[in-house]
């Protein structure tokens, strides 16, 4: 009898013990899908989201972060975010140590959100670089691993269609394209001509100011678009 109680009493303890855990993780999840929803709510107020953007609060456990009131990492991403009348673009942020008090997660309350810094990346499709250089019959695709370029240019009183590849680079928040090998096929164009293209192509164009507030600090190019990637240091959001 006592061997078999004592059987009985460890399968209960294991019993009470898979139960914790197992209640441990449902309410860990429940909590993160709430403290989510409340993030949505407040975050998706600072940039121009065309629908919900998603949040995802990464780390686990999570309780020990929301009993804290400090997220090692949220990460807030949406397509078809509208800058500054550009739209089409996407955008990708990571929140570093923010701070959302337990009471306000599970309220939906946020008033603001202290981060130690933010982490972002933003693609601008080629359809908005080109209406940031606003040149007349202007296109740009992506053809052969580089920016493709083509442009109407008059040449002998006719309109001519020049080709010629690209790459991008910001400087100071401003995007500047980098023209080469300009050709018109079957026509040569003067020296004078193609300086004057090159020249209008590669104008600096100001870039429409980031969101959480981001500065940019590189720039890349590729299928989608341009890449733009961008920081910031200690910042507090608030509504907007």
């Amino acid at each position: 009898m006592p061997v078999r109680r004592r059987r009985w009493d460890w399968l209960a303890l294991v019993i009470v013990v898979l139960v914790l855990i197992v209640i441990v993780v449902v309410a860990d999840r429940v909590g993160v899908a709430l403290a989510q929803s409340a993030a949505e709510k407040y975050l998706s107020q600072q940039a121009d989201f065309e629908g919900s953007p998603k949040v995802d609060i990464h780390g686990v456990p999570f309780l020990t972060q929301a009993i804290s009131g400090k997220y090692d990492d949220v990460e807030v991403s949406g397509r078809q975010v509208r800058l500054d009348g550009l739209t089409g673009t996407d955008l990708d942020v990571h929140l570093h140590d923010a701070k959302i008090s337990l009471a306000e997660a599970f309220s939906r309350s946020v008033r603001s959100v202290p981060c130690s810094s933010i982490d972002g990346r933003v693609t601008l499709p080629f359809s908005a670089i080109t209406s940031l250089v606003n040149v007349q019959g202007l296109s740009l695709t992506w053809a052969d691993n580089a920016i493709s370029v083509r442009v109407s240019v008059p040449v002998l009183g006719k309109s001519e269609v020049a080709t010629g590849l690209a790459t991008a680079s910001v400087q100071k928040q401003k995007l500047q394209l980098h023209i080469s090998k300009v050709a018109v096929a079957g026509v040569s164009l003067p020296d004078s001509v193609v300086n004057q293209l090159v020249s209008q192509l590669s104008a600096p164009v100001s870039l429409p100011q980031l969101p959480y507030n981001l500065a940019i600090n590189t720039a890349s190019v590729g299928p989608a678009g341009v890449l733009l990637v961008a920081h910031s240091g200690p910042v507090v959001l608030r509504q907007q």
